[in-house]
């Protein structure tokens, strides 16, 4: 009886899956926002509503199983109220909240979550997971696909490039690589750290196992300085992406806050991941769940 049980759930997890021709066009919607608070408040207040060229993700596991991360997207069919997507993510803001200066201070991060461009009305909704563990809705948005507000052009047009490719975006995880702080002239030395990313990648579980069903793009910009900041040692540069070793002042946590940039320039591919690949010599880098 207990296997019984097991086969009827693991049935219903598969039959719940979004059909991606009903709902969806072959592109990307994307909704940036803002988180304001300190550490025991939090506001999302949306920013703009944006369509981009290409989607990247499945279309065929639309809806998020695992559970995982700090807060939930989840995008629902107006008319029918039926889940059509949904991605589980965590963020900086949420990282921040467990600093000494958000115990003092209020502070505004940008954000940005995306999903595949729906035909018809959707509303947008945004959980975050309570210190119980459950997600409770601190954000509700209603979105007309055909809202003539939705910006369409994009503010970084830049040309993509194939770094590891085995076939259509669609049926593969897509990894894109951003460039920080390489100037126009080390574009070339930029093509070439991608090339020794992708091999290194490949070299270990479980990627080896799986480099048949991964792409890896590069994204051909650049910045007008070359590095990245370090303001510990009142190094500033102009670079592209506004990255900082020192982030919540650990030496080491190289990140960036203005991520609606980044989100600008890793359009110009199709995507499921983002990777930044930053310009220095010094140790440092972090990441942040599929944000």
């Amino acid at each position: 009886m207990k296997y019984f049980i097991l086969l009827l759930i693991t049935l219903s997890s598969i039959t719940a899956q979004t059909n991606y021709e009903k709902y969806f066009l072959d592109k990307t919607l994307r909704m940036d926002y803002y988180h304001y608070g300190n550490y025991e408040t939090e506001r999302i207040s949306l920013d703009e509503l944006i369509e981009e060229p290409y989607w990247g993700g499945s279309q065929k596991n639309l809806v998020d199983t695992f559970n995982y991360g700090n807060y939930f997207l989840k995008v629902y069919d107006v008319s029918s109220n039926e889940l059509i997507y949904s991605r589980g993510y965590s963020t900086l803001y949420q990282e921040w909240q467990t600093t000494i200066e958000a115990q003092i201070y209020f502070r505004t991060f940008p954000g940005s979550v995306v999903s595949p461009f729906p035909k018809l009305p959707v509303r947008v909704e945004i959980d975050r997971r309570d210190k119980q563990n459950v997600f409770q809705n601190i954000f509700e948005y209603m979105i007309d696909p055909t809202n003539y507000f939705i910006r369409k052009e994009q503010k970084r047009i830049c040309d993509s490039f194939k770094v590891h490719y085995t076939g259509e975006p669609n049926t593969k995880l897509d990894i894109v690589l951003v460039p920080e702080g390489y100037t126009k002239e080390e574009i070339d030395q930029f093509k070439k750290d991608c090339k020794q990313f992708s091999d290194y990648l490949f070299e270990y579980s479980p990627f080896k196992e799986n480099e048949s069903n991964i792409n890896i793009w590069g994204i051909e910009t650049y910045s007008v300085d070359s590095g990245v900041d370090i303001p510990a040692q009142n190094i500033w540069k102009n670079s592209l992406l506004n990255s900082n070793y020192y982030t919540f002042d650990s030496e080491r946590y190289l990140m960036t806050i203005d991520f609606q940039i980044v989100r600008d320039v890793a359009s110009n591919a199709p995507y499921d991941q983002i990777y930044i690949l930053a310009n220095s010599d010094k140790y440092g880098g972090g990441a942040i769940y599929n944000f």
